[in-house]
């Protein structure tokens, strides 16, 4: 029997400049899933960096593009190619504006909110059927781009590990438990 794969994608913006983005939530919730499984160092690979480890027996492939998020959808492709994962074991982290900040929403499929990096992965792969753990990051009053692409405030910063732990569960949950149970378990 083979063994159980998922593809875990953190999606993000490459660069020191970028790294404490609330755009790059998902590439810092994948960190912290890689240091949790105790994955090796990421790699360059796949036009990302990428790495490998195992879960209860469940392989996880875990890639941060290095494309620039309106672009993130040609390196999954690759890594999905070739990690031999099905779509429906595909499991994208990124920010959402429509949650608020601190929220956490796990869904299958459905719109892609205007979200440049899942518009360009069902580009690249032709499928919306994919698992996302949605990170909330709020919505702005005014400039959209200013605010995701803006780090975290003071308060927003003390949270940030809390929620970063949370989601590390949730995506432990979806792969030992499946995505039912972790939506009914860390929806709220």
């Amino acid at each position: 029997m083979e063994q159980e794969s998922y593809l875990i994608v953190g999606l993000g913006n490459p660069g020191a400049e970028y790294s404490s983005t609330r755009h790059n939530i998902g590439a810092m919730l994948l960190e912290s899933i890689a240091k949790e499984i105790g994955a090796p160092s990421f790699r360059k690979k796949y036009d990302g960096l990428y790495t490998t480890g195992t879960a209860s027996g469940v392989k996880v492939h875990l890639l941060f593009p290095q494309t620039y998020m309106n672009l993130s959808g040609s390196s999954v492709k690759k890594a999905l190619k070739n990690s031999n994962c099905e779509v429906n074991h595909l499991v994208v982290l990124h920010d959402e504006v429509d949650l608020e900040f601190g929220k956490m929403k796990i869904k299958i499929g459905g719109g892609l909110a205007g979200h440049n990096g899942l518009k360009s992965i069902f580009e690249q792969i032709g499928s919306k059927e994919f698992i996302r753990i949605r990170l909330g990051v709020g919505r702005p009053a005014n400039d959209m781009v200013k605010h995701v692409l803006g780090k975290f405030s003071p308060s927003e910063r003390i949270e940030l590990n809390e929620i970063l732990v949370k989601g590390t569960k949730a995506a432990l949950a979806l792969l030992l438990k499946g995505p039912t149970y972790a939506m009914n378990t860390f929806n709220g």
